[in-house]
C-alpha cells in the first residue's frame, strides 16, 4: 500500500508506520535514561533544577551513608536471588526438558509466577514467612524473588534448548546406563550453560530493582535501594539519585554485556 504526499512520490505506508513505532519507542525509552545522566552532572541543590554542570554530587553523592548501605544490601539480595534461582530454575527446566511431552499443567505452573502480580506474590510471601515466623530480611526477600526468576531461568533454558530433542539425547544416554545425576551433570548442564550465564544475569537486575518484595519481606536492617529512594523521594528530589541511578543504569548495560558475552564464550 502506498500514499501520495506532496513531498513524496512513493511512501509505503506499514515501512513507515513501523519506522515510526520504533523510533516513538526509542524516544520513551532512551529520553528518560538521558535525562537522568543529564541531571546527575547538575550543580543545583535540588535535583529537578537546572543550574549548570559540574561534578559536586558525583563527588559526594557516595557519602550518603544510607543510600550506601541501601546499595550494599541490594547487591546481597541480588547475588542470593541470582544463586537460588539459577539452581531451581536449572532443576525445572531438566524435569520439563527431560520428557518428550510436557503436560499443560506443569507449563501453567511454571509461568504462573511470571503471570501473576507482583503485589500478590508478595505479600502471600510475606503471610506465610508470618505464620511460620520465618525472619525478615536478606534470605526472605531473595526466596521471595526468586519464585519469580527461578521460572524466568527455566524458561530461559527452555527456550535456548528448544529444537535440540534434548529429550532423545537424555534417553539415550539413560539407556546407556546413566543415573539421573549424571544426566543433568554430564548432559543437560552443558548444553544449558550459555542460557544459565543468561539467566544469572536476568536475575539480578530483576532483583536489584525490586521494591515491593523488599517493602513487604525486608526489616530496617536489610532495606535495599529501592526502599530507601522511595522514601527520598517523596520527601524531595536528592541529586544524588541521579548520580547512583546512573551509575546503576552504566553497571546493567555491563553486566548485560558480561552475561551475553559467556553466553556465547560457552555456546
Amino acid at each position: 500500500m502506498t500514499y501520495k504526499l506532496p513531498f513524496y512520490k512513493k511512501i509505503n505506508g506499514p515501512a513507515v508506520l513501523t519506522t515510526s513505532a520504533v523510533a516513538l519507542a526509542l524516544v520513551l525509552a532512551l529520553a528518560p535514561a538521558f535525562m537522568l545522566v543529564l541531571y546527575s552532572f547538575n550543580s543545583a541543590q535540588v535535583g529537578n533544577v537546572w543550574s549548570g554542570f559540574g561534578l559536586y554530587w558525583w563527588v559526594n553523592a557516595w557519602a550518603d551513608v544510607n543510600m550506601m548501605r541501601g546499595l550494599l544490601n541490594s547487591g546481597i539480595v541480588s547475588i542470593l536471588t541470582a544463586v537460588v534461582s539459577v539452581v531451581l530454575g536449572s532443576l525445572m527446566a531438566f524435569e520439563l526438558v527431560s520428557k518428550a511431552n510436557v503436560s499443560k499443567f506443569k507449563v501453567v505452573l511454571l509461568l504462573l509466577p511470571i503471570i501473576m502480580p507482583d503485589t500478590i506474590l508478595a505479600f502471600s510471601s510475606f503471610v506465610m514467612y508470618s505464620v511460620i515466623g520465618f525472619p525478615k530480611g536478606h534470605l526472605a526477600i531473595s526466596l521471595a524473588i526468586s519464585v519469580v526468576g527461578s521460572a524466568y531461568v527455566a524458561i530461559l533454558i527452555m527456550t535456548g534448548l528448544q529444537g535440540r530433542d534434548v529429550s532423545k539425547l537424555l534417553t539415550a544416554a539413560r539407556t546407556l546406563g546413566d543415573t539421573r545425576g549424571k544426566l543433568f551433570t554430564r548432559q543437560y548442564l552443558p548444553l544449558s550453560l550459555p542460557y544459565l550465564w543468561a539467566g544469572f544475569g536476568v536475575t539480578i537486575l530483576l532483583a536489584f530493582q525490586d521494591y515491593i518484595y523488599a517493602f513487604m519481606n525486608g526489616s530496617s536492617a536489610s532495606n535495599t535501594l529501592s526502599v530507601y529512594v522511595y522514601g527520598l523521594v517523596r520527601m524531595s528530589q536528592n541529586p544524588s539519585i541521579n548520580v547512583v541511578y546512573t551509575g546503576l543504569m552504566m553497571t546493567s548495560i555491563l553486566i548485560v554485556f558480561i552475561s551475553k558475552r559467556y553466553s556465547n564464550a560457552n555456546y
